[in-house]
């Protein structure tokens, strides 16, 4: 198996990033659990988490309900923070980030190529039961390809969500429950998320007064700032 990027190691050991080895375990890891789905290393930092059996692997296959596969971690997040991850869609519909997980209840910021959108709300996962989410809070049009990559950032600020895709702004939540809790990935089909990266927000990245009617300091067609990994054991 392929070993995973340092910054991907700062969650997956739960250690501090400048500690961090050049090789980290393999996935999952004692932080990481897989909840469903085969989740294995791959190339360029990345990890693929696919739901696809033998016989599915072809052109335009996908699966769906209970069949996602999900990624959870056991390592708790800040209270404000900052995620971001490159996708790619190989097979199938959906990418998904299931940020600040309470058991079954966490704030979803998904990527849906079905009706071409974006979509941040809350989901409800409890096994064995398919994924009984809301009715979706926020969405905006969103293109998804399959073989492209996307880069995403979402900041997570005083429980407001706001999501990049590629540098553009392309949406806001906000969701009382969102902050702490831990980080999952979810796949649709066969998805690959590439150098996953956590940073905690600061007072000056996220302001106390910071509100549901402003956005983030990311100007439109600017690329967000590289985030430091974070450090959850110093």
């Amino acid at each position: 198996m392929k070993k995973l990027s340092p910054l991907f190691a700062a969650l997956a050991l739960a250690g501090c990033a400048s500690h961090a080895p050049d090789t980290a375990a393999p996935l999952p890891g004692p932080d990481w659990q897989v909840v469903r789905g085969q989740w294995q290393g791959v190339g360029d930092n990345g990890v693929n988490g696919n739901c696809l059996t033998p016989d599915q692997r072809r052109p335009n296959s996908s699966c769906g309900g209970d069949k996602m596969a999900v990624l959870r971690s056991r390592v708790p997040l800040p209270a404000n923070y900052r995620v971001e991850t490159e996708i790619v869609v190989h097979q199938g519909v959906l990418a998904e980030l299931m940020l600040s997980w309470h058991e079954a209840r966490f704030t979803r910021f998904v990527m849906y190529g079905i009706d071409r959108r974006a979509y941040a709300g809350v989901g409800y996962l409890r096994l064995p039961d398919i994924d009984r989410g809301e009715p979706s809070r926020v969405q905006s049009a969103f293109e998804l390809y399959t073989g492209r990559r996307y880069r995403l950032a979402v900041n997570v600020c005083n429980r407001q969500l706001t999501a990049w895709v590629d540098g553009q702004p392309l949406l806001r939540h906000s969701d009382p429950q969102l902050a702490g809790g831990v980080l999952g990935l979810r796949a649709n089909g066969s998805v690959n998320f590439y150098k996953l990266r956590v940073k905690p927000l600061d007072d000056f990245d996220c302001p106390r007064d910071f509100g549901g009617g402003d956005f983030m300091r990311d100007a439109e067609g600017m690329l967000p700032p590289e985030p430091a990994p974070i450090c959850f054991s110093c």
